[in-house]
This record gives structure tokens, C-alpha cells and sequence, in this order.
């Protein structure tokens, strides 16, 4: 019983999430996966079929400034992400690289 409560007592420790409270000036920086999941949609081309054009996923970085309590700028930096368009009985036809526009 008592390893049970300790243990108990020991995760809720853990896996407790402090508040985190953004000020006015506080400069916040953020790591992560960034997606761009295009919602693509045509008519069939020339009887070959539909454009597709597939997802891609990349490391992002974003950084923001607190210009009040409450509003804030917040920029994301990614690397450059790739994607194949593709016609239905054609296949890969373009391959198009960007960066995220915000």
C-alpha cells in the first residue's frame, strides 16, 4: 500500500504542468515539426485524372514578442518544404519548394 501511494505521489509530481503565464516584453522561442498539408482539389484533366499534390513535414522554429499581456508577433522559421504534383495516369509532373508565407 504504501508503494502504491508513493508512486502515486511521485508521478502527479512529474507529470504536474506548471501555469505559464506570458508578460508584456517576455520574448518566447519554441522548437518543433511544422506541416504544410495542402487541400488540393481539381476536375479530371484531359481524361488523365486529378491533380494531387502530397504533404510535407519539416523541423520549424518560432519566436514571438509579447507586446501586451495578451497580444503578441509570433514567427515561424522552417526549412524549405518539397512537394510532388502529380496528374492521376501521368504521374509527378512539377515538384514545388517554399517557404511557409507567415
Amino acid at each position: 500500500m504504501k508503494k502504491a501511494v508513493c508512486a502515486a505521489l511521485v508521478s502527479s509530481t512529474l507529470l504536474s504542468v506548471s501555469a505559464v503565464a506570458h508578460e508584456q516584453g517576455d520574448i518566447i522561442v519554441r522548437g518543433g515539426i511544422a506541416s504544410v498539408v495542402p487541400n488540393e482539389s481539381s476536375d479530371d484533366v484531359l481524361g488523365l485524372g486529378e491533380f494531387d499534390i502530397n504533404s510535407d513535414t519539416q523541423i520549424g522554429l518560432t519566436v514571438g514578442y509579447m507586446f501586451t499581456d495578451n497580444i503578441s508577433l509570433e514567427l515561424l522559421a522552417a526549412t524549405p518544404f518539397k512537394h510532388d504534383v502529380s496528374l492521376g495516369g501521368v504521374g509527378t509532373i512539377a515538384e514545388v519548394e517554399h517557404l511557409p508565407p507567415t
